[in-house]
């Protein structure tokens, strides 16, 4: 699925999901990782999520999100209580949807100049 045909300037955008990869500019990933504007993409040693904790909650600290919006793979899953509860109990909003709907909310977001971090899980 085709999302953006041209780069913005608030941030990185994801150009196409697959069930198997994330297009961001000419790269692939086919691992997960972490993007956010003003940092570099990232690689994300994230185990499966229903072992999500609230210890895995506490590293994304670091890069001091607003909101994340969790891309749980092709289908609809959410993150187990702890990691939510951690995530909202300092602050920070979480929104889990299948990696297709949360690449478009989070270049909605990016473009919109919001301090947006996207976690995506793939296989």
């Amino acid at each position: 699925m085709q999302l953006v045909d041209q780069t913005q300037t608030n941030g990185p955008l994801i150009r196409a999901v697959s069930e198997d990869g994330i297009w961001i500019g000419a790269v692939v990933w086919r691992d997960s990782f972490l993007i956010q504007p003003g940092f570099e993409i990232a690689r994300w040693s994230a185990p499966a999520l229903a072992q999500f904790d609230a210890a895995l909650a506490t590293s994304l600290f670091e890069r001091r999100p607003a909101l994340v919006i969790l891309g749980c793979g092709p289908a609809q899953s959410f993150a187990p209580p702890a990691f939510a509860a951690r995530l909202l109990g300092a602050g920070v909003g979480l929104e889990t949807m299948p990696n297709a709907a949360a690449a478009r909310t989070f270049n909605l977001l990016v473009g919109e100049g919001r301090d947006v971090l996207g976690a995506f899980l793939l296989p």
